[in-house]
């Protein structure tokens, strides 16, 4: 199945288009952050069903998830209803997850995503090799994909060691059933 990813941008009206890392935050702080999470994934399941409706295949669509729209209880409830909603099969959708999530309460992102899994969505961790690595995330989470941050990817051809840690990293991924 190929996937799309929906990418979350703010068209500011004197500023431009203002890429996430200019307003998520904004968006925690003030509490609106899971408002804006659901209008995201709703919005890329409507029109992934149109999409797919109207001929386009059998495409999926990833959505980025905030660490405080993954915290609540409702959640596996939520995006099952956004998929039946929109009449998407659950391995449609796949959720990505950053690392900064995972330092937060393991335990409870591994049950939450074991049971997302467990309903045909596919989780992926976003970004992964930035700030929070850990080998161990790659061993406990219940991930289907782990996508390596472009830090690493950007400069392969020209940096040895980002090249050895990038084939370190395909590596470990692989070897733990984990699509890269």
């Amino acid at each position: 199945m190929e996937r799309l990813e929906a990418l979350l941008r703010w068209r500011h009206p004197s500023r431009g288009l203002l890429l996430p890392g200019r307003f998520i935050g904004i968006a925690e702080d003030s509490g609106q952050i899971r408002e804006l999470g659901e209008v995201v994934l709703d919005a890329a399941c409507s029109h992934l069903a149109k999409w797919r409706s109207s001929g386009a295949g059998d495409l999926g669509v990833s959505v980025n998830l905030s660490a405080r729209d993954f915290d609540h209880d409702d959640l596996i409830e939520r995006v099952m209803g956004v998929t039946r909603r929109h009449g998407l099969p659950p391995n449609a959708l796949e959720l990505e997850i950053t690392e900064s999530l995972l330092i937060e309460d393991m335990d409870e992102v591994s049950k939450r995503a074991s049971r997302l899994r467990a309903e045909g969505v596919r989780i992926a961790i976003d970004d992964f090799g930035t700030g929070y690595g850990s080998l161990a995330y790659l061993q406990r989470l219940p991930v289907d994909i782990v996508k390596i941050d472009r830090s690493f990817t950007a400069s392969v051809d020209t940096h040895e060691p980002a090249e050895a840690l990038l084939r370190a990293i395909v590596g470990l991924a692989a070897a733990l059933a984990r699509r890269i």
